[in-house]
């Protein structure tokens, strides 16, 4: 909705849980595009009802040449405010930025693990590995219990991020599995005469 002194606002419907805005220079600097996406989560849907506030999009006064729509499953873009940027349809790809991290991930295991093969009769450093790689394996586990098989995203942030929210605990828990493993296999059973 355009108001009077030229913002333009969006208004979100009750089942709206959050939502992304994307901004971008439109061709021949004649204002700003924005890609806008919403979503909803279980938690929303059943548990806490708050609705998403309202926003502005200019709130300094850019001009606003279009606003586009862009649902998660690959279809075309729609146009909900203003002139369209090209004369054919638009789309908004997904990103595959959290695929560079997995790799990453899967390679920085792949050195502790040489490492600890490398190093396994130094108990200082065998240790020091063990807690290191532990933080790679959590990461891979919190990037498929988030994302599942599959890493490409129109949302990198909020995905990368709660990745992030998932692996610090699971990180926790498995040091502490590391450290009660330790514990019971240097446990020595007592001698009775």
């Amino acid at each position: 909705m355009e108001k009077d002194d030229g913002t333009v606002r969006l208004n979100f419907s009750e089942e709206v849980a959050g939502f992304d805005v994307t901004e971008y220079p439109a061709a021949g600097n004649s204002g700003y595009v924005y890609d806008i996406t919403t979503w909803e989560t279980i938690w929303h849907q059943k548990i806490s009802r708050n609705n998403v506030e309202n926003t502005v999009l200019n709130p300094n006064g850019e001009t606003v040449a279009s606003v586009y729509y862009y649902n998660t499953d690959g279809s075309e873009n729609t146009l909900i405010y203003g002139d369209p940027i090209t004369d054919g349809s638009v789309m908004t790809l997904p990103r595959v930025v959290l695929s560079y991290y997995l790799l990453f991930a899967v390679g920085f295991s792949l050195i502790c693990g040489i490492g600890l093969v490398l190093f396994r009769k130094n108990e200082k450093i065998r240790n020091g590995l063990e807690k290191i790689i532990l933080l790679p394996i959590s990461y891979l586990f919190a990037h498929f219990l988030i994302k599942g098989l599959h890493s490409s995203t129109y949302l990198a942030g909020r995905d990368f991020y709660l990745i992030l929210l998932v692996t610090i605990p699971l990180y926790f828990a498995l040091s502490a599995g590391r450290n009660i493993l330790k514990k019971l296999l240097n446990k020595k059973p007592k001698i009775t005469s």
